[in-house]
């Protein structure tokens, strides 16, 4: 939920999530470079598609509880990271 509220606050967008399933024309990565390697990288190419002027459309999809294997966004080195791609993309926009 935070990193949800930072991602729409800092840079004026609303969509339900930011790291689901996505699907793209590949087209659109000739105008957008993305530079994160972390969680932050699906929100970053919707960031910079919505400064495109891309039209994003979201879907809703049934969402199932994880089964197996272990979550590694709470960890704190994610998290660092996460923050410092915000930081970066933040500046350069």
């Amino acid at each position: 939920i935070v990193f949800h509220q930072v991602v729409s606050g800092l840079f004026k967008i609303k969509l339900r999530g930011y790291n689901w399933i996505h699907l793209y024309k590949r087209e659109i990565f000739n105008n957008i470079e993305i530079k994160s390697e972390g969680l932050f990288m699906l929100a970053e190419v919707l960031i910079k598609a919505k400064n495109n002027n891309i039209e994003i459309f979201e879907v809703e999809v049934e969402q199932k509880q994880r089964l197996t294997g272990i979550a590694t966004a709470s960890k704190f080195s994610a998290i660092l990271q996460t923050l410092r791609e915000i930081i970066q993309l933040k500046r350069t926009l």
